[in-house]
């Protein structure tokens, strides 16, 4: 395989993955719940992405000496590494927010008659900035929740009907 269209591809497709797979969350109504969970074409998407750099690194491991082949090694770790784990978390990757409280990652039910205050704070230094949903407890313990894209699209309805139920709600501060 040509070196210069092995990397142009590479990058290619490395380039729509992260192009694409930023946004495009879903939004549907089910029971009085709203759920978001990321379209299935970005699952799709990802999913052949991430088997056609595995595709794109055995194909150049198997045709070309090591010197040059460095490469296509790093494409068979990165490969399986999105495969398992950015795609598998994009097919199960889904948060539920209801009247009552939201429900994120690994099932983790957030009631909103259990929190007094909901913030937002930036993580992190200038380069590696984040935000983080703060969610100070009745009880006096604190949650993180680590800012994804299903919580920035949610963030509007989760913030409206918490302070229907009597939840402070702070603003960001920069």
């Amino acid at each position: 395989m040509n070196r210069n269209l092995y990397w142009a591809l590479t990058l290619v497709v490395n380039l729509v993955l992260v192009l694409f797979l930023t946004g495009c969350i879903n939004e549907t109504i089910q029971e009085g719940k709203i759920i978001f969970q990321y379209q299935a074409w970005v699952k799709l998407a990802s999913l052949a992405g991430s088997i056609c750099i595995c595709i794109v690194g055995l194909v150049g491991v198997l045709t070309t000496s090591l010197p040059k082949s460095l490469g296509c090694w790093l494409c068979l770790i990165i490969g399986p590494s999105m495969l398992f784990g950015l795609t598998l978390g994009l097919f199960k990757d889904q948060l539920v927010v209801s009247q009552d409280g939201f429900i994120i990652e690994h099932q983790q039910e957030i009631s909103f008659e259990e929190i007094s205050k909901i913030s937002i704070e930036k993580r992190g230094n200038n380069k590696k900035a984040g935000y983080n949903l703060h969610c100070v407890m009745k009880v006096g313990k604190n949650k993180a929740i680590k800012s994804t894209g299903l919580i920035i699209k949610a963030l509007p309805v989760i913030t409206k009907n918490a302070q229907k139920k009597g939840v402070e709600i702070q603003k960001l501060d920069n």
